[in-house]
């Protein structure tokens, strides 16, 4: 059951899912989480944090979708990690680029 410390997101579609999971594990994100949170208590962080909509038109948030998708199917911690360091990687690019547009 969602509640303050649990959020529930419903997809119909798999790539919108797999694209959202890359941006909340990017390293910009997890440091607007850190701020926000007191002690073992995180606060609502999403009506602070607007993130990209996906599209399905953009390479690159086809591309994250993508890597997330191989992240959550590879089985070996070394080869995994070396794909979540790419996620990491387009999703600060996503974000950054999403973050320069409302300058």
């Amino acid at each position: 059951m969602p509640d303050h410390k649990l959020y529930f997101a419903d997809f119909d579609q798999p790539e919108p899912a797999y694209y959202l999971c890359g941006l909340l594990h990017s390293e910009i994100v997890k440091e607007m989480i850190e701020a926000h949170n007191v002690a073992t208590n995180i606060g609502d962080i999403f009506k602070h944090v607007s993130l990209p909509a996906y599209n399905a038109s953009s390479a690159g948030h086809k591309a994250l979708s993508k890597l997330v998708k191989q992240a959550h199917q590879e089985h070996d911690s070394k080869d995994r990690g070396k794909i979540v360091s790419k996620v990491r990687a387009a999703a600060a690019k996503i974000i950054n680029a999403e973050i320069a547009l409302r300058r």
